[in-house]
């Protein structure tokens, strides 16, 4: 092989490799921008959800809230549980059993759990309810594996 062809062997490469490099930290910048975007938007979608119902059930002092009959579908599924004094007094059918600890949140808190029955991770955002209802904390529950 000739010294030319040596060279230009070396410069392709290095070409190469130089663009697969930068190629591939902008891939990699896109998608955690993607992810963390994603992350928040679910954040905020569940911490609405969360002032709605959590309003609805101080305001009324009563656990019939639509939210309990049946998990949201829409952007991804939500389910919602009314834990008061360790005990769940109302809940969306199917919720995932993610323990029910006496540890919860005294304020307003976002998350992750882990179900064990289910072996998935699940995102949570708790919000105090007051008014009859007193001391209950109200989780909004969306696994993270179904987020867009």
């Amino acid at each position: 092989m000739s010294p030319t062809g040596s060279l230009r062997t070396r410069f392709t490469w290095w070409f190469a490799g130089t663009l697969l490099l930068l190629y591939g930290v902008a891939a990699a910048a896109i998608w955690l921008h993607s992810r963390t975007s994603d992350h928040h938007a679910a954040v905020l979608t569940l911490k609405a959800e969360a002032e709605v119902v959590a309003a609805y059930l101080t305001t009324t002092g009563r656990v019939d809230a639509p939210e309990f009959r049946a998990p949201e579908a829409t952007p991804f599924p939500i389910w919602f549980r009314l834990i008061r004094e360790g005990r769940v007094i109302a809940q969306t059918p199917g919720a995932p059993p993610i323990p029910v600890g006496k540890g919860l949140p005294t304020n307003d808190e976002i998350l992750t759990e882990w179900s064990p029955i289910l072996r998935g991770r699940f995102l949570v955002v708790y919000h105090m309810v007051g008014g009859a209802l007193g001391d209950a904390r109200l989780q909004v529950i969306a696994p993270t594996a179904s987020r867009p």
